[in-house]
């Protein structure tokens, strides 16, 4: 199996995690529509080899995860507790422990194939 065809499988089952977990926690405050549309999940090769999966989402997916406190445009204080969407998708897909495996599979056998060859 390719890195590519890995890296869709990863993208596959993170983009699935990320999107359930914006309807779990957002949902019933109506707000999940515009953050699970628009968020995500992209690969990133170099020469070939997959170096990351990046999360791509709008600004307040963002804020929502890592929390915010501070002072408005209107000179409000503000303060919002972290959510760990994106973590808690991380975690629950199990995406780390199947790239792990399978990159760590197709690279070992690319080098046993460059040793032989």
């Amino acid at each position: 199996m390719s890195e590519r065809e890995i890296a869709q499988q990863a993208v596959n089952k993170l983009q699935n995690a990320v999107n359930h977990n914006i309807t779990r926690m957002f949902d019933p405050s109506g707000k999940a529509g515009g953050m699970r549309l628009n968020t995500t999940v992209k690969p990133r090769f170099n020469k070939g080899q997959m170096v990351r999966l990046s999360v791509v989402g709008p600004k307040h997916l963002y804020v929502q995860n890592y929390g915010f406190e501070g002072v408005k445009k209107n000179g409000i204080n503000m303060r919002l507790e972290q959510t760990d969407v994106v973590n808690n998708a991380i975690e629950s897909s199990n995406v780390v422990e199947f790239l792990a495996q399978a990159i760590g599979e197709a690279r070992a056998d690319e080098v046993i194939i460059q040793f032989k060859g």
